[in-house]
């Protein structure tokens, strides 16, 4: 006989049912928002280690096209391999990431090398010399990466034409990097094992660097992937391919590099994203472990997200060529400074400092010589002032420094001493070795009226260096209000 089910049983069944189906949509809806986030995650974080990489990328090489262009400079004025080579000494390019700087001659021979024993190796079928040869203009180049001749290594190179005073081709300057040496910054910011970094070329397609590093052939053709179509649509975004090197399949974020025909791209492994999607959909104790696991991530991208910050506060504050405060953080600090004196009633001098007939450095020794003035003075200010004053470049050949805490007699004091040490310094050279002489003159303006803000108090040691200058320079004034006027 068979038995009718009660109406609260099959209310209950469907319900279980219906739970049971509301538990299935809800398990796909939160996989899929997992998998979502995760992803978000993880482009997020390739986007700042990809940023991070493409911005070294773009240091290392405007530090080689400065390279290239004192190096033939050099070459260019004195004729001479022996001192050229003692330049290139002299730059401590084992600090950096370039490997040595070259000079290949019209001939396409090897004139300057690391290694005597290299001379007259020929390259004049490298693409560089032929791009060289056959374009006037001065054009940095950047080669794919190849087989060297004298290192045996794969290398790519950076390079730039020589132009003989008659518009002639002379040659080429070529300096070399490790593919790796670029790649190996990326690993330290990742924490996904099947990731990936490359530095393509956007013209030839191939590549200058990758880390995991490739097979040797694959340096040596084209690199078929999606990046190509993604670039054609924008220049910066996220694909995802099966990578023709490896065979890996991963979600890439790319970014081309703006003045530079290149491309920095990074991956991470579709199976990784897999892998954290399915541990965050355990039960509670899997759902902990992902916890820690989101914990660990957002770490992970935090610690990047700081490097990253300190990297770019850095070089927004400081003066690349001298080292010290650029023009926008000396000026923040003096702001504040100058703010502080007026809430506690405390004696501040404002000074500004400039080099005397800068100009005439430069036209007679060359833009490099003046760097290297800007460069001793900054090393003079570094040695003579206190941990506690305030020095930075405003441009040129202007500086400002603030003396905090002190009054007009100590001002200056420390304003001739670092005069002093200006006249006397003998670490600025010309490309002979020969010190280059130089003088300063120094205006100064006491925090004496508490109406004064940093704009006011910057006016008026202008107005003092104006007078120093005008008096004969490599001398010190300080501002003296105008005849009649009343003297604060």
């Amino acid at each position: 006989m068979r038995i009718p089910y009660s109406r609260p049983v099959l209310a209950l069944w469907l319900t279980v049912a219906l739970l049971s189906v509301v538990n299935v949509v809800g398990w796909f809806w939160q996989e899929q928002s997992v998998r979502t986030a995760e992803l978000a995650k993880a482009t997020r974080e390739a986007e700042i280690a990809n940023d991070a990489f493409a911005e070294q990328t773009v240091q290392v090489i405007n530090l080689a096209d400065t390279v290239l262009r004192g190096v033939r400079e050099h070459w260019l004025q004195t004729g001479s391999l022996a001192e050229t080579r003692r330049y290139i000494d002299a730059l401590t390019l084992k600090n950096s990431l370039l490997d040595d700087v070259f000079l290949v001659d019209r001939e396409g021979l090897l004139a300057l090398t690391h290694d005597d024993g290299t001379h007259g190796v020929s390259v004049r079928d490298r693409g560089y010399f032929r791009f060289h040869a056959e374009h006037a203009d001065d054009r940095l180049y950047i080669a794919p990466v190849e087989l060297g001749r004298v290192t045996r290594q794969y290398l790519f190179r950076i390079t730039r034409r020589v132009t003989l005073p008659d518009g002639s081709f002379g040659g080429v300057v070529l300096t070399t990097l490790a593919p790796d040496a670029l790649s190996d910054y990326y690993q330290r910011l990742t924490r996904d094992d099947g990731s990936v970094t490359n530095l393509i070329g956007t013209e030839d397609q191939r590549l200058r660097a990758r880390r995991p590093a490739p097979a040797a052939e694959v340096w040596e053709k084209p690199i078929a992937s999606g990046l190509w179509q993604a670039l054609s649509r924008a220049p910066s975004g996220t694909y995802r391919g099966v990578s023709s090197v490896d065979g890996i399949d991963r979600h890439y974020v790319y970014r081309r590099i703006e003045s530079l025909p290149l491309a920095v791209v990074t991956g991470f492994s579709t199976r990784t994203l897999e892998q954290t999607t399915s541990a965050a959909m355990r039960p509670i104790t899997a759902a902990a472990a992902f916890l820690n696991l989101v914990a660990l991530v957002f770490a992970g991208i935090m610690t990047v997200v700081f490097r990253q910050r300190d990297a770019l506060q850095r070089l927004a504050t400081t003066d690349v060529l001298t080292g010290v405060a650029n023009r926008r953080d000396v000026v923040e600090r003096a702001t504040r400074e100058v703010a502080r004196a007026r809430r506690y009633g405390t004696p501040l001098v404002l000074a500004m400092l400039d080099i005397d007939h800068f100009k005439r450095v430069n036209d007679r020794y060359g833009h490099a010589t003046g760097d290297r003035v800007l460069k001793a003075l900054a090393g003079v200010a570094g040695g003579t002032l206190r941990r506690t004053d305030i020095f930075g470049r405003l441009g040129g050949e202007e500086f400002l420094f603030v003396l905090p805490q002190t009054a007009r007699d100590g001002a200056r004091v420390l304003a001739d001493r670092l005069r002093a040490g200006a006249e006397a310094c003998a670490s600025a050279l010309d490309d002979d070795g020969a010190v280059v002489p130089f003088t300063v003159s120094i205006g100064l303006a006491a925090f004496d009226d508490p109406a004064l803000d940093f704009d006011a108090l910057l006016s008026r040691a202008d107005k003092a260096l104006y007078r120093a200058k005008a008096d004969g320079r490599n001398r010190i004034a300080e501002f003296a209000p105008p005849s009649g006027a009343a003297s604060n």
